[in-house]
């Protein structure tokens, strides 16, 4: 039996905590299904979910892009950037069950380069990803950078470079993503951030540093721990249209 990451709903579990999946939740997992159809940096999906079953929420994942917000409208639920499903970067969650053929309108950090993939959870669990039947195809927009690791503090500027290597001219940025606190039961709260990083344009290929800074929040907490774990996103929008993305887990010491 394939084990699954137990997630409950409005509260954290710890990661060790696994269960193999029951009957029902197999039975979900591979009834649920989902179309998709996309432009640019929106998704629309369309989940059925047969009669019998409830679900209280999905994480979704979108090849080469982060998803930014996920509305399903007429349901009561959030978007959430917590306790995630592997392989996903957003997830919708309710405090009742979803039944019927939910529409769900994604939005995402760049142009998507596959289909979308949901992950359908219960009350207590996830269940195995489900992959979203393209039929259109997201907008030819994604180039390659490449982000140099490791990446190191420099005690002269007091912070860290993040060199990028772009492959044309365009702005090269960093955001830390900031993860939202709360479920659809809670008021959500989106943590502060750690770090911050100036957008810099090149007018050619190369490489462009960034120089990653800590924020007075990211200073105290440095302080008291000696390092910093970010999420963080690394874009290049390209003068001609296209964009390109790199997500990186870093733990930035000095």
């Amino acid at each position: 039996m394939k084990s699954l990451c137990a997630v409950a709903l409005g509260i954290v579990v710890p990661a060790a905590l696994l269960f193999a999946a029951t009957g029902a939740g197999a039975r979900s997992a591979s009834a649920v299904t989902c179309t998709a159809s996309a432009s640019g940096t929106n998704y629309t999906l369309h989940i059925a979910i047969p009669a019998g079953l409830q679900q209280f929420g999905f994480a979704f994942g979108v090849p080469g892009a982060t998803v930014t917000n996920a509305v399903i409208p007429g349901a009561n639920g959030n978007f959430s950037t917590q306790n995630l499903a592997p392989n996903t970067s957003g997830r919708w969650i309710s405090d009742t069950p979803l039944t019927g053929a939910p529409v769900v309108t994604l939005t995402t950090s760049v142009a998507g380069t596959g289909s979308p993939t949901v992950v359908p959870s219960t009350q207590t669990s996830y269940t195995r990803p489900v992959a979203c039947a393209l039929t259109g195809t997201p907008a030819s927009r994604a180039v390659a950078i490449t982000v140099e690791k490791p990446i190191r503090y420099v005690a002269a500027s007091h912070a860290w470079h993040v060199v990028v290597a772009v492959p044309s001219a365009g702005t090269v940025s960093a955001v830390q993503l900031e993860p939202t606190i709360g479920t659809a039961g809670a008021h959500s709260v989106t943590a502060k951030s750690l770090v911050q990083a100036r957008k810099i344009t090149r007018s050619s290929a190369g490489k462009a540093t960034l120089i990653l800074r800590p924020t007075q929040h990211g200073q105290a907490v440095l302080a008291a721990n000696g390092s910093l774990k970010v999420e963080l996103h690394v874009t290049f929008d390209a003068a001609g249209g296209k964009s390109g993305s790199e997500m990186l887990s870093l733990r930035l010491t000095k």
